[in-house]
């Protein structure tokens, strides 16, 4: 999920609205124009009151349409002004971003992410007004496949994470002990070994991504684990044993 920050509403749409003409390769002149199509999905305003607020009922429509299968490949999901989303709104549509459905995008575009609760930034990207231009190479229908491809993996990874970090100390050791071991047992081979290295290595660099996508909500503590486990993976490149560090980490993050 992209969280796009742009405080104009004109721009904003312009913006929005030349995604979605790339996408498709098609010069739409509004975004409602889009609608038609039936890979995408769009929410700007509620349906059912008089307020700009967007609420459950508005909700629950959109994410019928998002869980919908669509005929192509990918499917694009926006939610305009998702800063009038209600509180009770953002939690329903937590669940839904907590398990994104196969194939599909996620935009929230708004004026300011800090009226989105702090769960629902920290399971996307932000990207502000001055920041536009690092939208990852959405150019056409091929590229976004590709994109939502690599999102759905990352977004399954820093999920593992976050299942790692819910477990107690005593468990994530027991965690650690199960899945990174190096038991030099005999006949154990160099392969082995080095393969579990690379375990540990690449789940650093997933927790890695996890405290990174964190700097904008708790920039102190993420920033201090971020470089705690930047140092963690220099050591294991220098021939310090991945499972040490890792422990080690685990148990400054544990104990806060």
């Amino acid at each position: 999920m992209y969280i796009l920050e742009i405080s104009s509403n004109n721009q904003r749409e312009a913006v929005l609205l030349s995604i979605i003409s790339r996408i498709y390769n098609k010069a739409f002149q509004h975004i409602e124009d889009a609608i038609i199509l039936d890979t995408f999905t769009y929410l700007d305003h509620s349906q059912y009151t008089k307020t700009n607020r967007i609420g459950i009922q508005d909700i629950n429509t959109f994410k019928k349409g998002l869980w919908l299968q669509s005929s192509g490949n990918s499917k694009l999901a926006i939610i305009n002004n998702a800063h009038n989303l209600t509180i009770e709104a953002q939690n329903a549509l937590l669940k839904d971003l907590e398990e994104e459905p196969d194939n599909t995008l996620i935009i929230l575009a708004l004026s300011d992410k800090r009226l989105l609760l702090p769960t629902i930034l920290s399971r996307g990207i932000s990207i502000k007004e001055q920041e536009i231009h690092i939208l990852p190479g959405i150019s056409d229908k091929e590229n976004f496949d590709n994109i939502v491809y690599n999102r759905q993996q990352e977004s399954r990874n820093l999920d593992h994470i976050q299942r790692y970090l819910d477990l107690s100390l005593f468990d994530s050791f027991s965690y650690i002990a199960k899945n990174f071991s190096q038991k030099k047992g005999l006949g154990e081979k160099t392969k082995v070994l080095s393969e579990k290295e690379d375990l540990v290595e690449s789940f650093l660099r997933d927790l890695l991504s996890y405290y990174e996508s964190r700097l904008a909500i708790e920039p102190e503590t993420a920033l201090a684990y971020t470089m705690l486990i930047e140092n963690g993976l220099k050591k294991i490149r220098k021939g310090v044993q991945g499972k040490i560090i890792l422990e080690h980490i685990t148990l400054t993050i544990k104990h806060g």
